[in-house]
């Protein structure tokens, strides 16, 4: 008994000592955690992870440091490469812009899947809108579709990725269109490209150009319902076209995560939306909560995937791409 009760001691002792996986998840965090934002400055992505992190580490408790670090490039691609391939100890993660994402798994080759990340919470969701200056010709989506369908392939729009342009791609086909479909690789640079008169039109998320809304004109919402951040942009289906379709931005690491990391990380995510000071922030800068559970995206993510696997064998939208 005397030599159980002394190796039980002993075993005690080196738990604390050396830190066993359940004794130092249970101080989670005990050092700064890297995000990971896979696209430039300035976009969606960028914005709503800025405001968000400052929450995300008031509830996860006082030793808490997350330090946001941009890794663009193609797409978003770059970013979520690195996310998938960090250790899941949950000290690294990143903004999973979830319908893009699954997209990339399907019309690319990339080295993640669709189950490689874990997810944490979704902190908006945005319906994408078709925008152009307000000066522009086009003052609806009868106006585009008109100058389109006269010239096949010649109506520019701006895309910030491919995959982020599935619902204008889908318009394409109720429309019986094609645009010149142009990639700036982030919702920053597409938005500058048209403040700037390289391009006529783009096709990106509706809370990236609200703050624009004298300079911008958002000829529709891809939404069922005119959503919060923009009533006076009307819908697609106001304009007889019933299309839906947006980005979930949400948090997410590498699969693998401790359980109970995940479940801290998706509490903390949760205070996190809920919290008076951050629906302020984001109401400051005209960007819509949309809190959706780590068990619900995931169902969001396999879901989504499964549907745009179907619409990818029917039209295979990556072959129309032309980069700038």
């Amino acid at each position: 008994m005397r030599k159980l009760m002394y190796g039980a001691a002993i075993a005690a002792v080196s738990m604390m000592a050396f830190g066993s996986g359940a004794y130092a998840e249970s101080g989670f965090p005990t050092k700064p955690i890297k995000y990971i934002i896979a696209f430039p400055p300035g976009g969606g992505s960028d914005t709503n992870s800025r405001i968000l992190i400052p929450f995300l580490e008031k509830h996860l408790g006082p030793k808490a440091e997350i330090i946001p670090q941009n890794v663009k490039g193609a797409g978003g691609k770059v970013g979520w490469n690195a996310l998938a391939a960090a250790k899941p100890d949950g000290y690294t993660l990143g903004m999973l812009n979830l319908e893009i994402m699954v997209v990339s798994t399907i019309d690319s080759k990339v080295r993640y899947k669709v189950d490689s990340f874990d997810m944490v919470g979704n902190i908006n969701y945005d319906p994408t809108v078709i925008g152009v200056p307000t000066g522009s010709k086009y003052q609806t989506l009868k106006d585009i579709v008109t100058a389109a369908k006269a010239n096949p392939g010649k109506v520019t729009v701006g895309i910030p990725t491919i995959g982020g342009a599935i619902g204008l791609l889908l318009f394409e086909g109720m429309a019986g269109v094609e645009f010149n479909i142009v990639l700036f690789g982030g919702g920053g640079p597409t938005r500058n490209a048209l403040l700037g008169s390289h391009v006529p039109s783009i096709a990106m998320s509706m809370g990236a150009l609200t703050r624009f809304k004298d300079k911008i004109h958002m000829l529709g919402q891809m939404a069922q319902n005119r959503q919060p951040h923009g009533p006076w942009v009307p819908t697609f289906k106001e304009q007889g076209y019933d299309l839906s379709m947006g980005v979930h931005r949400s948090v997410g690491g590498p699969a693998g995560i401790p359980k109970t990391v995940l479940a801290k990380l998706r509490s903390a995510m949760a205070k996190a939306s809920a919290d008076p000071d951050f629906k302020a922030a984001m109401k400051k800068r005209k960007l819509p909560i949309g809190y959706v559970d780590g068990p619900g995206l995931e169902k969001l993510k396999n879901d989504g995937h499964k549907a745009f696997s179907k619409i990818w064998a029917k039209k295979q939208w990556s072959v129309k791409k032309k980069k700038k």
